[in-house]
């Protein structure tokens, strides 16, 4: 941890081991320097406030910022502010304590960009979905349950969208009951055999409608299998 103390108006008094380590300024040459040497241009005049708002005696809370190094490297750093105050309570230095957070800061920024990227394939996952001719689903395995289903489903079966997504989802009933028990223990088995079905549904009209419904396991870095993915396709006219 580094610990820099500093004068009321910013001179650093003192700089430890740590900080020689975390900035690259030997003790020697940090000594008199303003603390602005290891701020961005821009943040220049930031600590000072921090400085005042302590010398008043208002909590300074932990403070996570950016600074640089002296080969002007960024380091993000945690931190806090502490007043050291003489015999009459009047304030006569500051000691700054920070600490290395740089690697923690980049998995963050990691993790943002991420689910930014994850978001940004998710929109263009959907986009597609929707404008295939087939019905698309999506089945996570662990959970059992339906994840994703696209809009193509109410033309198929002539329901509407939300009773297809129920606990009890409503293409099940609406599968034939002589090819029902064939096609359920189907989509029972699809982890570990896939899925390729042809069968009946009714629409509630009581129209008959074939489909042809497919799937396909999705195996993790180990090899087990955490979704399906599918289409189901309307066949009747073929």
């Amino acid at each position: 941890t580094a610990i820099i103390g500093c004068a009321l108006d910013g001179t650093i008094l003192s700089w430890n081991a740590a900080a020689e380590r975390m900035f690259g300024w030997p003790t020697s040459e940090a000594i008199g320097q303003p603390v602005a040497i290891i701020t961005p241009q821009q943040h220049h005049g930031l600590l000072q406030p921090l400085f005042e708002q302590a010398a008043r005696g208002e909590p300074v809370g932990q403070i996570e910022d950016w600074y640089l190094r002296r080969d002007g490297t960024r380091i993000d750093t945690a931190g806090n502010v502490v007043v050291i105050r003489d015999a009459n309570s009047e304030p006569v230095f500051f000691t700054l304590t920070l600490w290395d957070i740089t690697y923690q800061k980049q998995l963050e920024r990691e993790v943002r960009q991420k689910a930014q990227d994850l978001l940004e394939t998710q929109q263009q996952f959907e986009q597609l979905a929707e404008h295939i001719p087939q019905a698309f689903w999506i089945t996570d395995m662990q959970r059992k349950e339906l994840i994703y289903l696209s809009l193509a489903h109410e033309q198929i079966y002539g329901k509407r969208f939300s009773s297809l997504q129920s606990v009890w989802p409503a293409w099940r009933q609406a599968v034939c009951a002589e090819d029902r028990e064939r096609v359920l223990a189907a989509y029972r088995e699809m982890g570990s055999r896939g899925l390729d079905e042809r069968f009946r549904i009714l629409q509630p009209d009581g129209a008959m409608r074939w489909v042809h419904a497919r799937g396909f396991p999705v195996r993790d870095a180990n090899g087990t299998v955490y979704r399906v993915v599918g289409t189901v396709e309307d066949i009747t006219e073929r």
